[in-house]
């Protein structure tokens, strides 16, 4: 599943700036071994959202190291040149 925060029709926003109830989709995640991806509009969003969740203990440090892969931001086409390399 992904995740992101959101407020009223603002969304993809990074973790902690919205009304989105994080901690309750990740414990939802945890609990059924679900991988979650961070939907995230920038770079630096990504950072802070990962700061967010390792000061909340739901990451350990090398979460990083054996994540299956890090996508580019969306304004340099990430998922697109994801699915190139391992889709199409």
């Amino acid at each position: 599943m992904h995740i992101h925060d959101a407020s009223g029709h603002k969304n993809h926003l990074k973790l902690g700036d919205g009304d989105v109830d994080l901690m309750k989709y990740l414990d939802l995640a945890k609990s059924h071994e679900c991988r979650v991806v961070l939907e995230i509009k920038t770079v630096d969003g990504l950072r802070q959202s990962v700061y967010w969740l390792k000061e909340r203990g739901v990451i350990p440090d090398e979460v990083k190291a054996i994540a299956d892969f890090i996508c580019d931001d969306c304004d340099e086409d990430g998922a697109a040149k994801w699915l190139e390399v391992n889709v199409l």
